[in-house]
């Protein structure tokens, strides 16, 4: 892995984090607005969109992995189909 791969999936990493952590504080929120309706229902909007984001976050990460791998794999392939060749010249 690249530095640049390696800096984009910890800054991933650290965003899925902080959203974990804003869903968390929003179903509290949530929870204590049980008293006044409409701004309970303005909370749980915002707790559903956190977690839309969450999941589309996570969605990315696993994307960027399988395509990390998926490019290691077709350069060692390319690798090994090419340095054989060429040691035995």
């Amino acid at each position: 892995m690249t530095t640049a791969d390696a800096l984009f999936t910890q800054e991933l990493d650290d965003l899925i984090a902080q959203c974990k952590i804003r869903i968390e504080q929003q179903r509290i929120h949530a929870k204590e607005l049980s008293g006044a309706p409409p701004q309970q229902k303005h909370a749980r909007a915002e707790l559903v969109a956190a977690i839309a984001d969450l999941a589309k976050l996570k969605d990315l990460r696993k994307h960027f992995t399988k395509q990390h791998i998926k490019h290691r794999a077709h350069r060692h392939s390319l690798a090994s189909r090419w340095l054989p060749s060429a040691l035995s010249r």
